[in-house]
């Protein structure tokens, strides 16, 4: 059931993407579409322990009292969105798939053979090794373009090191996230501290590069497409949180990146959320069962 959530976070993931996109477009702002995103997450975790009867003031207590650095968690998760705003529409949306993607790959690797920030440590396999290879195939296969939109050789360079950086941010976010969770014994309540951390972090952002205007906020809250995509990603925060301490951050993000690979497969073709429509090619496909198999070579 785990594995299957796992995959479910990922096809969130790929829907998620296009609306974050669209969400900056109405706002004219990237930055202020983050923004909103982590209003509107934090106002829907709120909600859900009120509705569940939790005692929001003592996770408060505890999170904030004793969750020192895994309070980052939110920083960090907000830093990851927010740069995936900015570079969708400059990457284009296989490029903003693949860099991120690559990052967090690595990163949940390194972590589980490394055991830090509390992830399950296991020992590094040559069939692992062969794992990886056949990750970044796949990887390569499915998402690859022959040039980035841009003609700029050092921008592109810029890009993509923010892209991978951003990968590793959600890998690392999971993690911090997960242990603020054992610490309030809440996953809903860490989610909702990690997404009020990130909305006082971007608060600060918008204040400083003058990104919030006036009707930022209602126009924000008004917003359908804001809903949907803060929506679609405070679920994902919340099954990160409970996954990764439970399955490790390797396997957690492979299984989340197989569902990235499918869902975002499957929005070019039918050229859903306003993604340019394109067919997917048999490259693509072998491209998407090279990556299924790495991710289950990475955990044998």
């Amino acid at each position: 059931m785990f594995y299957l959530i796992g995959i479910l976070s990922g096809l969130m993931l790929a829907v998620q993407n296009p609306f974050n996109s669209n969400f900056g477009k109405e706002l004219s702002s990237p930055i202020a579409g983050g923004f909103m995103v982590y209003i509107i997450g934090t106002i829907e975790f709120l909600l859900l322990l009120l509705v569940t009867r939790a005692n929001v003031s003592g996770i408060l207590s505890l999170g904030i009292g004793h969750g020192n650095i895994w309070l980052l968690g939110g920083v960090l998760g907000a830093a990851f969105i927010t740069s995936i705003i900015i570079l969708f529409p400059i990457l284009g949306p296989i490029n903003a798939v693949i860099y991120p993607t690559l990052g967090q790959i690595f990163s949940g690797l390194i972590y589980d053979w490394t055991g830090a920030f509390g992830s399950h440590q296991v020992p590094v396999k040559v069939i692992a090794i062969i794992g990886v290879v056949l990750l970044l195939v796949g990887v390569f296969l499915t998402s690859y373009e022959k040039s980035l939109p841009t003609n700029d050789p050092k921008a592109n360079i810029w890009q993509i090191i923010w892209a991978l950086i951003a990968g590793a941010l959600s890998t690392t976010q999971g993690l911090f996230n997960g242990q603020l969770s054992a610490i309030v014994k809440n996953a809903s309540g860490a989610s909702f501290i990690a997404f009020l951390m990130g909305t006082i972090f971007l608060l600060i952002v918008v204040i400083a590069t003058k990104s919030l205007h006036k009707d930022t906020i209602p126009a924000g809250l008004t917003s359908f497409t804001g809903w949907v995509a803060s929506t679609l990603g405070a679920a994902y925060v919340l099954i990160m949180t409970i996954l990764m301490p439970a399955l490790g951050a390797g396997l957690t993000i492979g299984l989340s990146l197989v569902g990235v690979m499918v869902g975002s497969a499957l929005v070019e073709q039918l050229g859903l959320f306003g993604v340019v429509k394109k067919s997917v090619t048999v490259r693509k496909i072998i491209g998407i069962l090279l990556f299924i198999c790495g991710v289950v070579l990475t955990k044998m």
